[in-house]
């Protein structure tokens, strides 16, 4: 068993915030947030991470499609609809 991974993970800080963003996906997620868990400050995290991803982290998180959906909150039509109503 390799136990190289979880090591590198550790020392790079966006690979924990990363790690974070994976175990909060379908809570409401803040860049305040992800730069704790990365240990940086919210301006430099979404800096390193734009320079290293190409999109600022809420950008990510969003084309990730991770974070509460808002499609689906109680004041929404959809809320309530079986699979069926929604093409799934």
């Amino acid at each position: 068993m390799d136990d190289a991974a979880p090591h590198a993970e550790a020392a790079d800080p966006l690979g924990r915030a990363m790690a974070h963003v994976e175990a909060h996906a379908f809570e409401p997620l803040a860049l305040a947030d992800l730069a704790a868990a990365a240990g940086l400050s919210p301006y430099h995290f979404g800096r390193q991470f734009a320079a290293r991803d190409g999109l600022a982290p809420m950008a990510f998180v969003r084309a990730r499609g991770l974070g509460p959906n808002p499609d689906f909150s109680r004041g929404s039509r959809l809320y309530g609809l079986g699979p069926e109503a929604c093409g799934l």
